[in-house]
């Protein structure tokens, strides 16, 4: 079995058209293109199925290379694909096998494109709803050393990039299994400043791909919504689960948040599932600091207002003295004067 592991910058090159070639010794960008990046096929069984996949050169040189047809595989929650050629035994969802071309050498032309034939031969009996493929083209080792500049010219060891259109084949008339479930809602218990990190997980438990919307809500303790974010066109494949992460709100938030996600397949079933959790915000570093500040300026007031009141009291008892001081005064000279 020959198994070539892709990190998920792979899923990238199929969702958004983009092709990116590695070498041992250094990265390249090649200008190619694939269209559609993903396309779905309707298929009948045992009826033959024609579909077409285009690849383009935007460089200045003809590109020589193969067209090859593979199964993948999906091997963890944030989306790395295994992609699989030369074994036997075939995946569940396989349909490499059922798609033939009638060459598979091509050279595409400079600032060009080429338009490839596929063809799709189903059985009779079919015992999964979702089938899958990866279409790719594989350019010659020595065409992208000819394209590289500099030392990945003259570079031996570069390694063949491979740049694929995913192939969903829909039957027409077979009613597939759906199901959808969030696993996992995850967020910190407690955190002293915004946003909130949030984390979860949503399984497809049929037999065919799935594009959920995903809409995570945050209110706040009075029941207000102070954040709504959506997530859509994100495929999960039969039997698979993805993880989404991301953040709500902002810095300074103070309370009792609650963080709900509903993921909702549209369709016949409108099948959805949900999730709840409740997380406490409170800045209590600022909250120590301001106690503090208060406390001191408690202090201090109080301080000045007893010091201004002793002194004052004080001025109150020396102007007292004075006054009978004068008033005896007075009363002596009175008495000298009778």
């Amino acid at each position: 079995m020959k198994r070539i592991l892709f990190s998920s910058v792979f899923l990238l090159i199929v969702t958004f058209s983009s092709a990116y070639f590695f070498s041992t010794q250094a990265q390249t960008t090649l200008p190619l293109t694939v269209f559609p990046a993903t396309q779905d096929v309707s298929i009948e069984p045992d009826k033959p199925t024609r579909f077409q996949v285009q690849f383009r050169n935007g460089s200045n040189e003809a590109l020589p290379g193969f067209i090859r047809v593979a199964d993948f595989a999906v091997v963890d929650a944030v989306g790395t694909v295994e992609l699989i050629e030369g074994t036997v035994t075939k995946p569940k969802y396989s349909a490499s096998s059922w798609i033939r071309l009638d060459n598979d050498r091509i050279t595409i032309p400079a600032r060009d494109f080429v338009t490839v034939d596929l063809y799709v031969n189903t059985p009779k009996s079919i015992t999964t709803c979702g089938k899958y493929a990866l279409v790719y083209f594989e350019p010659n080792p020595s065409a992208i050393s000819g394209l590289a500049a500099g030392p990945e010219r003259k570079s031996s060891a570069l390694i063949s990039a491979k740049l694929g259109a995913l192939v969903n084949l829909k039957y027409e008339g077979v009613s597939c299994k759906e199901s959808v479930r969030i696993s996992s809602l995850t967020s910190s218990s407690f955190l002293e400043y915004g946003p909130l990190p949030i984390s979860f997980s949503v399984v497809n438990g049929g037999d065919a791909h799935i594009t959920p919307q995903n809409t995570v809500t945050v209110k706040n303790l009075f029941g207000q919504v102070v954040d709504q974010q959506t997530i859509q066109d994100q495929r999960i494949f039969p039997e698979k689960e993805r993880l989404f992460e991301l953040s709500s709100g902002n810095r300074w938030m103070i309370g009792k948040y609650t963080i709900a996600v509903r993921s909702i397949i549209q369709g016949k079933a409108n099948l959805q599932d949900s999730k709840t959790i409740s997380v406490i915000v409170f800045p209590w570093k600022v909250a120590a600091i301001i106690i503090l500040a208060l406390i001191i300026t408690t202090i201090l007031i109080k301080r000045t207002y007893l010091s201004t009141k002793k002194h004052t009291s004080e001025l109150e008892k020396e102007v007292k003295e004075e006054k009978e001081e004068i008033d005896r005064l007075k009363e002596a000279l009175k008495k000298r004067e009778g």
